[in-house]
């Protein structure tokens, strides 16, 4: 994302400062009030912004892991065959997204995007995650794959 708004960034900062010192933190309030820039980034000329979403069960398992603290492991808190499974998942519905001739992004709450991109960068560090609050209320989204958790028993 580009920073060449600074005042609007130094603001979100100062802002945002009262409620926290985490950088990373702090980051997420920037990038949420730079939603008009990163609308603009992602969207073709008025056109729906196609996205990739986590299906409800997999947002839903990374809010419970982060409530206990573990989203902060760069696995997510999940074994090795899980995460394998979730790759392949998110390859697939990505180069879907490829073939279709369209910019692959994932969509995700804002409260675990940080966790999903570091928990993504360190296999498809090209991949845009976005989160709700990064793109204007108004635009509208075309969800084109559900990234899917595996089943935990069977998955182990």
């Amino acid at each position: 994302i580009p920073i060449n708004n600074l005042v609007a960034i130094l603001e979100s900062i100062a802002d945002s400062s009262i409620l926290t010192k985490d950088p990373e933190l702090l980051t997420e309030y920037v990038r949420s009030s730079l939603s008009d820039l990163i609308t603009n980034i992602y969207q073709v000329e008025n056109q729906p912004v196609k996205v990739a979403t986590l299906s409800a069960h997999f947002e839903d398992y990374l809010t419970q892991e982060l409530k206990k603290g573990n989203l902060e492991q760069y696995n997510l808190g999940l074994p090795p065959l899980s995460v394998n499974k979730i790759f392949e998942n998110i390859s697939r519905v990505v180069d879907s997204m490829v073939l279709a001739g369209d910019r692959p992004i994932v969509l995700v709450s804002p409260i675990i995007r940080k966790h999903f991109r570091k928990f993504i960068e360190q296999v498809l560090p090209n991949l845009s995650i976005l989160s709700y609050a990064e793109l204007l209320p108004e635009v509208q989204l075309e969800n084109v794959g559900t990234i899917e958790i595996p089943n935990m028993e069977t998955a182990n």
